[in-house]
C-alpha cells in the first residue's frame, strides 16, 4: 500500500533586499502514514529550504525556492531539532560541536549524502544597534564537488519563537504527543 502524506503549512520567512542579496528560508513539516499489517506507521519528516532573492517581480520580490542550483534542502532529524532548540531558548549559543581552540566559525550541524553535504548554523546574538535578542540563520549546501550554494539571514526573537513552537510540534508528532 502506497503512503499518504499530509503537509502541514509551511512556517516562511522572507528577508528582500532592494539589492536583492536577500534570502528567505521555509520550513515544512510532512506526516508520511502507512497502513501495514495490524498497524499504521507513522513517520514525521521536517524539511528546511534556504533560497536566495531573486529579481523582483513588479514591486514584488522573488526567490529562488525551485532552482535547485541556488535553493538549499536539508532534512532535519531529532538531534538537529534539539540543537536548534536550545539555541532558540538560550540555552546554547549556537548548534553543533563546541568550537576547538583556533575556530572562528562555528562547525554548525552537518550532513553528508551521496551528492554531497549540507550545513546548518543558528546562533543566538544581541543586536548591536537595539540590543534586540536576534538569531543568525545560514544553511549551506555542496554539491558534486561544485562550489557552495549559502543562504544566510537574520531572525527576530519574534520569528525565533514561532520556530520553537514549529520544531516543538515536530517533536509532537514524532512521538504521538498529539
Amino acid at each position: 500500500m502506497t503512503a499518504e502524506v499530509k503537509r502541514y503549512p509551511e512556517y516562511r520567512i522572507y528577508k528582500p533586499f532592494k539589492s536583492n542579496t536577500g534570502a528567505a528560508v521555509k520550513f515544512q513539516i510532512k506526516l508520511l502514514t502507512e497502513k501495514k499489517a495490524g498497524y499504521t506507521a507513522r513517520e514525521p519528516q521536517l524539511f528546511l529550504v534556504g533560497a536566495p532573492q531573486g529579481p523582483n517581480v513588479g514591486e514584488n520580490a522573488s526567490f529562488f525556492w525551485e532552482d535547485q542550483a541556488k535553493a538549499v534542502t536539508m532534512k532535519l532529524g531529532m538531534p538537529d531539532v534539539g540543537e536548534m532548540l536550545l539555541v532558540l531558548g538560550i540555552k546554547k549559543e549556537y548548534v553543533g560541536p563546541v568550537m576547538g581552540e583556533g575556530r572562528k566559525v562555528e562547525m554548525g550541524l552537518y550532513h553528508n549524502n551521496p551528492r554531497g553535504n549540507t550545513i546548518l548554523r543558528l546562533k543566538a546574538a544581541k543586536n548591536g544597534k537595539t540590543g534586540a535578542r536576534v538569531f543568525y540563520l545560514s544553511v549551506s549546501a555542496q554539491r558534486d564537488k561544485v562550489a557552495a550554494v549559502q543562504v544566510k539571514l537574520t531572525l527576530t526573537h519574534a520569528e525565533g519563537e514561532v520556530l520553537r513552537l514549529l520544531l516543538e510540534r515536530f517533536i509532537h508528532l514524532s512521538h504521538d504527543m498529539m
